[in-house]
């Protein structure tokens, strides 16, 4: 278990405590100005850890940090691993999309969808500070239609000329800060630390995170032993079907006894 006080703005619980605190909500603002680039409307309200399951069914996710403005839904993500990134962006974008739209609204109050990853690996393998991708028409890109969904990936270890992003960058990376915005970060960090409920929550959200971490370990050695259990059953109903055909027994027969079909025995006679 990390102690609160060695952890940074980076950490999994920190950075959505910080960032989702109506206290920080000015804060939030410029972050994600610097993500984008641009400036973007007042945000309204934010939820940590928000969880979206369109149907009972359905694989829904959980974002680490979520906000909602007048025009555009924001969720913002810590990354330590590049698998599906692409994949799980466009999925974000629907499921919020989906999770946004009300029975009888019209197509044109679909909420235009921003999700931004901050990694601390760089996806593209450019050695840049961030990459924007957008959707387009492939043959005609002087067409330039705006998007509604854009996704965004910092790379904490990146080069950029922006200086706002390169030491937003730094912070990330470094935990170093360079300017009055990173210093308020941090600041706003060691806020939560001296806050007694939020050292309260941590210590029962890293019990939470060990209790998961066991559980899924022990979820894979069950699983490891049941597959091993399964294969070891397959190998002892093979080796009996060999010794029925061995004796020239009838097929009808052994499929009566190993559960085989006919076609599943003639192969493994044929191996034989």
């Amino acid at each position: 278990m990390n102690k609160i006080d060695d952890i940074t703005i980076m950490n999994a619980w920190m950075f959505p405590t910080v960032f989702a605190d109506e206290r920080n909500l000015k804060l939030t603002k410029q972050l994600i100005e610097i993500c984008m680039n641009r400036k973007i409307e007042s945000i309204q309200q934010a939820s940590v850890e928000h969880h979206v399951k369109p149907k009972l069914n359905s694989h829904g996710t959980r974002f680490d940090v979520k906000f909602v403005g007048d025009k555009e839904i924001y969720i913002v993500e810590l990354q330590l691993y590049r698998e599906y990134l692409l994949e799980r962006a466009e999925y974000y974008h629907a499921l919020e999309k989906v999770a946004s739209f009300r029975p009888g609204e019209s197509y044109s109050s679909l909420k235009k969808t921003v999700v931004i990853f901050i990694c601390i690996f760089d996806f593209f393998g450019l050695n840049e500070g961030r990459y924007v991708y957008k959707s387009g028409l492939v043959d005609h890109p002087e067409l330039n239609f705006e998007s509604h969904s854009t996704t965004i990936f910092l790379n904490t270890k990146g080069i950029t000329k922006d200086k706002l992003l390169c030491s937003l960058l730094r912070l990330f990376e470094t935990n170093q800060t360079s300017d009055e915005f990173t210093e308020k970060i941090k600041q706003a960090v060691e806020e939560v630390k001296r806050n007694d409920r939020k050292r309260e929550s941590y210590m029962n959200y890293e019990e939470m995170v060990a209790w998961e971490a066991e559980h899924r370990a022990l979820g894979i050695a069950r699983g490891i032993a049941q597959k091993l259990a399964k294969d070891m059953a397959e190998s002892e109903k093979q080796t009996i079907c060999k010794n029925m055909l061995s004796e020239n027994l009838d097929i009808s027969l052994i499929a009566k006894v190993t559960g085989y079909s006919i076609d599943e025995i003639l192969e493994i006679q044929r191996n034989m």
